[in-house]
């Protein structure tokens, strides 16, 4: 039996409890969880085709405070089939509720779990602090509510066991990350989203060792109150060309971009 398949197994002896015990009329209140299954394809790596497995839970103290914990695990469904869990995360949640008029904000502080092989071992990655303040704006006072404009940054700080990986190269120390979407629905089941993201890094001695962006768009559909579908396409890359200078982004490029759809399901 492969670590990957101990794993799972060991991941779901230890959530499936939670999972049960969240049912009784008495928890169900303060446990939730949710599971996602992604299939994408890199248009330009000859349609391959890749999974993802999110598998959350997590228990609310109060109407403000929740803990939750994700797992991750990614799968190539073609070509040598190969599959690896990713990091996994536990993370507090405070709920900042309404900060401004027609505006709500969250916080988010948690740690990430070296799970997946070569982080661990390649990396020699030990743990990493993230923290990330998110807002969400409603345009209800413009007669639009249901537009919505949401945005997030996030900060990692990376901690290894060695300042340099396993392969010679220089590990990443810190990353902010800072995303931008706008969401509009067209009904309580149907949402479409744009999104646009940045995200820059820096090594153990402080240089820059990437400047990466994304672009995003996504159709959702709920098809019960559990269960949702969702496909779209996302665009990205380094966000300078080769001298350092001009902007490389683009709305559309084959040879950066990713096409999906994925199912969801919250108990």
């Amino acid at each position: 039996m492969s670590m990957t398949q101990r794993t799972l197994i060991i991941l779901y002896i230890w959530t499936l409890p939670i999972l049960l015990i969240s049912q009784t009329s008495w928890a169900q209140s303060k446990f939730f969880g949710s599971t996602q299954l992604t299939l994408a394809t890199d248009l330009a790596q000859n349609n391959t085709i890749s999974s993802t497995l999110k598998l959350n839970v997590g228990y609310a103290f109060s109407d403000k405070y929740k803990l939750t914990s994700q797992f991750q695990l990614n799968q190539q469904l073609n070509y040598y089939r190969e599959s690896s869990l990713g990091n996994g995360s536990i993370v507090l949640n405070r709920n900042l509720k309404e900060i401004l008029s027609y505006t709500n904000g969250t916080l988010a502080v948690g740690l990430v779990l070296p799970l997946n092989k070569d982080s661990r071992v390649g990396d020699e990655l030990v743990t990493a602090v993230l923290v990330s303040p998110s807002l969400s704006h409603n345009f209800k006072y413009l007669g639009l509510p249901e537009l919505s404009l949401n945005f997030s940054m996030a900060y990692m700080r990376n901690f290894h066991g060695h300042r340099y990986k396993k392969s010679g190269t220089i590990n990443t120390q810190q990353s902010l990350s800072e995303s931008l979407a706008i969401q509009y629905a067209f009904s309580k089941k149907l949402n479409f989203s744009i999104s646009a993201g940045a995200q820059q890094s820096w090594s153990y001695n402080d240089h820059s060792n990437a400047n990466n962006f994304s672009l995003g768009e996504e159709i959702s559909y709920q098809l019960t109150p559990k269960l949702g579908l969702a496909m779209g396409h996302m665009l990205g890359g380094d966000l300078y060309k080769y001298n350092g200078v001009d902007l490389d982004i683009a709305l559309f490029d084959p040879d950066r971009s990713t096409v999906y759809i994925s199912c969801g399901y919250s108990l």
